[in-house]
Order: C-alpha cells, then sequence, then structure tokens
C-alpha cells in the first residue's frame, strides 16, 4: 500500500494524459498525506541513445535532489510506446541500488515484463531474470486498462567463466550473495597472461563477441588496454578501445556516457554481437564501466592490475557513479 512509503515521486512523460495522470497520482497522494513530487521526462528522439542515458541520470539526480530515498515509491507515468518500460525500470534501479516502481501505461498489449526489456534505442536493456541481479526486481506493478495478469518467469542459471586450473594461474574463491565470481591471478609472463585471457574470452564467450576495452589514463600509457584489444583482434575479434581520465572526480556519469562509446554497442548489438566489457585496470574504471555494462546488458569482466585494485574495488562488487548533491555526494548505482 502506499502508506509504507515515505514519499512518492512520479515521473510525468509528454502529453495531456500522462499529465492528468500525474496530477490524479499527486491528488491521492495528499489524501493519504503523503509528500509526492513530480518530475519531467524529457522528450527523446527514437534512436539517441545518448539522450536516453542524460535522461537517466538527469532525472535520477533530480529524485535525490527532491528528497527520494529508498523508501520512496516511484509512479512512472507512460505514454506505452515500445522501449518505454525499460527505462522506467532503468531509472528505478539507479539510486540508492533501487526503489520500488510502479509504471502506468495506456498500452493496449501486454508486455512481459520479466523478459528482456529494450530501450527505444535498443542500447539499454533490463532483464529481470539475470541471475547477477540476484531477484532485485524494482517493477512491482503495472497499472492500465488491461486485465489483471500475474508474471513468472525462472531465474537463469549462473554461468560464469570459471578457467581450468592453469599451472601459472591462482584461483581465488569468492561470492557475492550466494553467486560465486570465479577470481584468477595469473603469476606468468604478461604477453602469455594477455594472450591467456583473449583465448578464454572467446573460448567462453564466443566468437561473435564485441569486446570494449576501458582504460584510465595510467593502464593506457602503460598499453595495457591496447595490448588486450590487439590479443582479441588477432582471435577475429576486434572491439572499441575507451581510455578515459582517472581518479575519484572522474567517477560521474558525464565522463563515461560518451557518444562514441554508446555508439559503438549499439552497433555491436544492431549486428547481434555480444558485447563483453573489459575493465583494465583502476578501481574508478572498474566502477564506472560495471555500470555501463549494467545499464547495456553487456558482460562485464574486471582485470586488476595491481593488489589493491584486486583487493579493494573488484571484490567490494560496487558498481556506482558518484553525484555531487547539494553538500554531500550521493550514489547513483
Amino acid at each position: 500500500a502506499a502508506a509504507e512509503f515515505s514519499s512518492i515521486h512520479v515521473i510525468q512523460t509528454a502529453g495531456v494524459a500522462a499529465r492528468i495522470g500525474a496530477a490524479q497520482v499527486k491528488n491521492s497522494a495528499a489524501k493519504i498525506g503523503k509528500p509526492c513530487v513530480v518530475h519531467d521526462w524529457p522528450a527523446i528522439p527514437t534512436d539517441d541513445a545518448k539522450a536516453e542515458y542524460d535522461a537517466l541520470y538527469n532525472v535520477g539526480s533530480d529524485l535525490i535532489l527532491q528528497g527520494a530515498n529508498r523508501a520512496t515509491l516511484l509512479v512512472f507515468v507512460g505514454t506505452g510506446e515500445p522501449g518505454e518500460m525499460a527505462l522506467a525500470v532503468i531509472l528505478a534501479m539507479l539510486p540508492f541500488r533501487g526503489i520500488q516502481l510502479a509504471y502506468v501505461t495506456p498500452a493496449e498489449d501486454y508486455e512481459n515484463p520479466l523478459q528482456t526489456l529494450r530501450s527505444p534505442s535498443g542500447v539499454f536493456e533490463y532483464t529481470a531474470t539475470q541471475p547477477e541481479r540476484m531477484g532485485r526486481v524494482s517493477l512491482a506493478a503495472i497499472f492500465g486498462p488491461l486485465a489483471p495478469r500475474t508474471f513468472k518467469e525462472p531465474l537463469s542459471t549462473w554461468a560464469p567463466l570459471r578457467p581450468e586450473r592453469h599451472p601459472e594461474e591462482q584461483p581465488a574463491p569468492f561470492k557475492i550473495g550466494g553467486l560465486d565470481l570465479p577470481m584468477v591471478t595469473f603469476e606468468g609472463d604478461y604477453y602469455k597472461g594477455v594472450d591467456r585471457l583473449a583465448a578464454l574470452l572467446v573460448g567462453h564467450y564466443g566468437s561473435e563477441i564485441y569486446p570494449v576495452v576501458s582504460v584510465g589514463e595510467t593502464g593506457d600509457a602503460l598499453g595495457y588496454g591496447d595490448d588486450l584489444l590487439g590479443a582479441l583482434a588477432e582471435l577475429d575479434c576486434p572491439g572499441f578501445y575507451f581510455p578515459h581520465a582517472s581518479g575519484e572526480t572522474c567517477k560521474s556519469p558525464e565522463a563515461y556516457g560518451k557518444v562514441e562509446l554508446l555508439k559503438a554497442i549499439g552497433a555491436a548489438k544492431q549486428s547481434n554481437k555480444k558485447v563483453v566489457v573489459i575493465a583494465v585496470g583502476g578501481g574508478v574504471n572498474g566502477n564506472a564501466t560495471g555500470m555501463i555494462a549494467a545499464m547495456t546488458g553487456s558482460v562485464f569482466v574486471e582485470v586488476p592490475t595491481t593488489l589493491m585494485h584486486y583487493n579493494d574495488a573488484t571484490t567490494s562488487a560496487k558498481k556506482a557513479f558518484s553525484r555531487s548533491v547539494a553538500k554531500s555526494p550521493e550514489v547513483l548505482r
């Protein structure tokens, strides 16, 4: 019941019907004594992934600025256009590791919210049955003109890359929640290690992968990212190289939501490639690039290059951007 939430935040899309719906939600909130804030969702061209990305983070930041918290109910009043539900669900997953979502739509056909949802551009996607989401599903209810219906889907099987024992590798068993997360330290020759990693990725995920190698300034200068991308290209898996600024001050959506990166991921998806995002070195690199992978439904592989990165950023499993909101930093995860 709405009375169990601390506040209600409404996202209204363009159009008279959506605004009327948002006003009705706000009136209902007033009747039960709950604070209610209405946010505008911008009109976005169908194929503009960058505009989708900016809208997700701008509105997500506004939610925090306007007082949303973990106990907030988010109501997305939509138009029923294809791909809209995906954006609503991804938006709800950003603040505070997810807040509960009610989606209001005039659509006259059912859309299964537990199957893969893709944004209008096709770049961003969300699959509720992915085991790495550990059953966290923000979308709680859908309201519209259709008769009630319940959706059920089994969770997919967790199938990470589990390398067979190699004489120059040391496994480090690790779990997040109930999922094992294989971690391996390679102790042999550097170039042999790069070739070994490339071969493991292609062997596990197939030859139709599209690698996106993300690397910060230090790793870029040392050639780590170039070496790995080159090794993958030699296996007929060319990809995209994404060098970027390093450091905590650069852990922001603006630093990673680059047009060229989103276009490369979108083009790979249109070609039915499996996008594999590989963060080579750097704690912030893994934190932020992991967010891009999660939002685009991509495989994510982290390649720590120092013990600090291995023991801190990787094992923390935190994938997030930081936002400076008022005088305190908040996190979009």
